[in-house]
């Protein structure tokens, strides 16, 4: 039978397009349903991707998400957002009765009947006594949600003397890091591939900076990031589900943390001896790119092994 499906998610040029964009990918898998988002319209926001019935809050008031569920008659309400908190959802079940999935990335208190933190290394046994007895944990690697189009891709990095290199510090870099890479790598002998968004803020520079050097090549809201991957032979990315994407196309990478809420992959990364930095380092970055041909290990042939979409909504409704 199906099944009514809110995703409560938002964008901006602030807090990023990543809730939206997982959302969005959780939903594909759930076309079966009756799936409709409720946003608000953030500036920088993404809100014109999302094709399915679409309502548009005025602000995180809980009443006003609590008049829309029980209007909508909402079976499934999915959060991914970090204004919504334990009190909040607490608030939403009383109100409503309404089953709850929350998306986690930092171990924080919820009450919901889901908790979903499907970043790699995350542990259930972190969530004990941040959630009620009867949440459900899914937790870890094998609940990552990517697209279907990222593959397995076979490299060889002793073969090629100039390596493409895809890079990205997230859709709308706030910290301005793809300017500060240009012009600190704009000699290096490599072609970079940069992701980024039209929420971006610095994207005039960019624009006039990957002009002048040629050698980097800028994609603006990429329908397929895996097909600007297919072409890359490294990555410099962030400590997110970026690393799920690279480990599941078996592209040797660089995880550099950028902001606080990637830590716990960041640490989990250097655990298991990833390439991480803990912050933007010119020196070390240039570094790695001068001996990355003859010292950098190929991909440790680990197996990612990801549910799909589609398995992880039939668990989610059936459970």
């Amino acid at each position: 039978m199906n099944k009514k499906i809110l995703f409560r998610c938002d964008s901006s040029s602030l807090i990023g397009h990543g809730h939206t964009r997982r959302c969005l990918v959780f939903a594909n898998q759930c076309d079966e349903n009756d799936i409709s988002f409720a946003t608000q319209s953030l500036e920088g926001n993404i809100n014109h991707l999302i094709p399915y019935a679409h309502h548009f809050l005025k602000s995180n008031d809980i009443q006003e998400l609590s008049a829309l569920i029980n209007r909508e008659k909402i079976d499934l309400l999915i959060l991914d957002h970090y204004a919504i908190h334990y009190e909040d959802e607490k608030k939403l079940k009383t109100l409503t009765g309404v089953k709850i999935l929350s998306f986690d990335d930092t171990y924080e208190r919820h009450y919901c009947d889901i908790l979903l933190n499907h970043n790699i290394g995350a542990k259930e046994e972190k969530y004990s006594a941040l959630s009620p007895d009867f949440t459900k944990h899914l937790c870890g690697e094998k609940y990552t949600l990517i697209k279907k189009s990222f593959h397995p891709k076979k490299v060889s990095l002793k073969s090629k003397k100039h390596l493409d290199i895809y890079l990205s510090f997230g859709g709308t870099d706030p910290f301005n890091l793809l300017q500060n890479f240009i012009r600190d790598f704009k000699n290096v002998q490599h072609t970079f591939h940069i992701t980024t968004t039209s929420a971006n803020v610095s994207l005039s520079q960019l624009k006039q900076l990957s002009f002048i050097h040629r050698n980097f090549k800028l994609y603006i809201d990429q329908d397929s990031i895996a097909e600007v991957m297919q072409k890359c032979d490294f990555a410099i990315i962030t400590p997110s589900v970026s690393v799920a994407e690279v480990l599941k196309m078996q592209i040797p990478f660089l995880a550099i943390k950028v902001i606080d809420n990637q830590k716990e992959i960041y640490n989990y990364l250097k655990s298991k001896q990833f390439q991480t930095l803990a912050r933007y380092d010119r020196g070390k970055i240039h570094l790695l790119l001068s001996k990355i041909n003859t010292t950098l290990p190929i991909y440790t042939k680990r197996k990612l092994i990801l549910r799909s979409g589609k398995q992880l909504c039939n668990q989610t409704l059936l459970s």
